[in-house]
């Protein structure tokens, strides 16, 4: 009987133990194991962020999907002993497999950025995109009381398709939470140190989502390349190396 141990209950490591429960004999032993029972639609996280949609719409139980011939363990990869055939774990025995597959996704990474850990909403789960559509909910609901400019904006870093999702739900969000406060515009800027948004398009594709976004009030500053994150601040500087901040 072979042992087949899945690591990671996302995208990959669901659709592999869904695939193997069917094509694998019988007797063959399929573990698939996570940290979290719930699977959540990563790629559905800006949406969350953004406030457009509820946590509970982008998620659900790993154990309601599997087949009836995959055992899930909610468990923390530790060490792997590539030699040895076994994985260990914070939280649970080690377990032996004759098969591994790893999909333990990904993780945010900020790249030393100064100042991205102390002072920037990451994008990565969840929980930290619940978190930042509470904090822009909590400080445009501020405004009125501290009248601080600072609660009406937002920064968002890096124009990839994350970013550029942001933005696109932001669009809706910020219109919404303008008429729910009564207060006035809020700001969205994006930077981008390319010098173009979503290279991995043609150009046209490219303009058409810089038209829209530009129509519906985002700041889009390209060719920008951020130089740290301060409380409060976005430092970066431009094409001649000069610096300028987003608050």
């Amino acid at each position: 009987m072979a042992h087949i141990l899945i690591l990671g209950a996302g995208y990959g490591g669901l659709k592999a133990a869904r695939d193997l429960a069917k094509t694998t004999p019988a007797d063959t032993q399929i573990d698939l194991v996570d940290k979290n029972v719930l699977h959540v639609e990563k790629t559905a996280l800006h949406m969350v962020a953004a406030g457009t949609a509820k946590p509970e719409s982008v998620s659900f139980d790993v154990r309601d999907v599997i087949p009836s011939n995959v055992n899930f363990i909610q468990a923390t990869v530790s060490k792997f002993d590539l030699e040895n055939k076994k994985v260990s774990f914070s939280d649970h025995d080690d377990i032996e497999y004759d098969y591994v597959i790893v999909a333990l996704g990904f993780r945010s990474e900020d790249f030393g950025l100064e100042g991205a850990d102390e002072h920037a909403l990451i994008l990565q789960d969840l929980d930290t995109a619940t978190e930042i559509y509470k904090t822009i909910n909590k400080n445009v609901a501020n405004y009125k009381t501290s009248q601080d400019p600072k609660d009406l904006s937002i920064a968002v870093c890096g124009a990839g398709f994350t970013g550029i999702e942001v933005l696109g739900e932001l669009v809706d969000t910020v219109k919404i939470l303008k008429a729910k406060y009564g207060v006035p515009e809020i700001k969205v800027t994006c930077l981008e140190m390319a010098t173009r948004i979503l290279p991995m398009f043609d150009e046209e594709l490219s303009n058409y989502a810089v038209s829209y976004l530009e129509k519906n009030g985002i700041k889009l500053l390209t060719g920008a390349k951020i130089a740290k994150i301060e409380d409060g601040a976005v430092v970066y500087k431009d094409a001649e190396d000069a610096e300028h901040k987003v608050e």
